[in-house]
């Protein structure tokens, strides 16, 4: 049985608001001294142009004369700045009520940053949820990332989608939609978003774009040489997924390296170090094969199988469902436990475990049949 190397597989305020008609203002009472006043907006005599009672009882007419559209400027945002608009200070509350008075005439979109801050901050933070990459070293503080499996296309792509349009530039929101297409299948759509996201400096980006042409999947033609630019990028900047990738090249001689176990291994182990499961994998093989270098150990195969398996890596799960076959590295022999981990690969779509689970199944019906390896 062949086994393979696992490379890492509008905003319609403006519009709506200019639609309405503007407020007309009411007719302006003639504006007198400050004397006499009881109190209130009018009222107060600090030195200083805007601090001159009837410039702020002109700024307060105009804001007074427009509230009844305060409902509606709260429905595009313009309501999230209204704890701001009076203060300690007249002159502060002057030039604010100025601001807003005449951006209201004119029919702005309600653009402020206090307006527009929250509702886009609430974007970007959906998609984190939905598709952060867990490699990627900018992803927000807190995030832990979704693995690829569990990515949840639909959900994914719409909230993407929708941060994308808000942050048309940001290279995290590229990549993180780059990966809810993949996980769509759009393939070709991934791997736009994963050019803009490595074009906007995303070493993740640059990783996952290495992933697509070393497999060559769907419809995308496999290209060494393309991923060996982008995984040594990757992997010169730390990235687990570049360290892996860039050792499978090694371990092939492809994309114009030269042959080099040991120097895969290196890379495998720098990626297992930071989690990655795909090198998890990959490192046991070599402990399993005894190759880049390593004695052969089944025992430390067994342990990297385990904690890739855990991690959901279809070939970690068929490795070390044949070590629980045939008792080795220090497994207990169970050939239940074993095809319970050939399902969980085979239902990933893993050939090597359809395989292996089909002849657990013979097994199971009495008709044994010796493994392939």
């Amino acid at each position: 049985m062949a086994f393979g190397w696992a490379a890492t597989s509008r905003d319609t305020s403006a519009a709506v608001f200019r639609s309405r008609p503007r407020p007309r203002l009411a007719a302006m009472p003639p504006l007198g001294r400050a004397k006499g006043c009881r109190g209130g907006l009018g009222c107060a005599r600090p030195a200083g142009f805007l601090n001159q009672p009837r410039v702020f009882a002109l700024a307060t007419h105009i804001f007074l004369s427009i509230r009844r559209w305060q409902g509606r400027a709260e429905r595009i945002g313009l309501g999230l700045c209204s704890e701001t608009l009076f203060s300690s200070s007249h002159r502060g509350g002057a030039v604010r009520l100025i601001y807003l008075s005449v951006g209201l005439l004119i029919g702005f979109s309600g653009s402020s940053a206090c307006a527009a801050e929250k509702p886009v901050v609430e974007l970007l933070a959906a998609c984190d949820r939905a598709a952060a990459h867990p490699f990627d070293s900018t992803r927000p503080a807190g995030v832990a990332g979704v693995s690829f499996e569990k990515i949840v296309a639909e959900v994914a792509i719409d909230a993407c989608e929708r941060a994308a349009k808000a942050a048309p530039n940001d290279p995290r929101i590229a990549l993180q939609l780059g990966r809810a297409y993949q996980a769509a299948k759009n393939v070709d759509a991934a791997r736009r978003q994963y050019a803009k996201a490595f074009e906007g400096g995303s070493v993740q980006g640059a990783a996952s774009l290495a992933s697509l042409y070393l497999i060559g999947e769907s419809g995308i033609p496999k290209d060494d040489a393309e991923a060996l630019r982008l995984s040594k990028f990757a992997a010169d900047h730390g990235n687990a997924q570049g360290q892996n990738d860039l050792g499978v090249l090694y371990l092939g001689g492809h994309g114009g390296l030269p042959q080099n176990d040991s120097e895969a291994a290196r890379l495998f182990r720098l990626s297992a170090d930071q989690g990655f499961a795909s090198a998890q994998y990959n490192l046991g093989r070599l402990y399993q094969t005894g190759r880049g270098g390593l004695a052969k150990d089944d025992y430390a195969a067994a342990r990297l199988y385990r904690t890739a398996a855990e991690r959901g890596n279809a070939f970690a799960q068929v490795y070390l469902g044949i070590f629980y076959l045939e008792g080795r590295g220090g497994v207990t022999k169970d050939e239940r436990e074993a095809g319970r981990l050939y399902k969980l690969s085979a239902d990933q779509g893993n050939a090597l475990g359809q395989v292996n689970l089909g002849f657990a199944y013979e097994r199971g019906s009495g008709r044994a049949s010796k493994r392939r390896s």
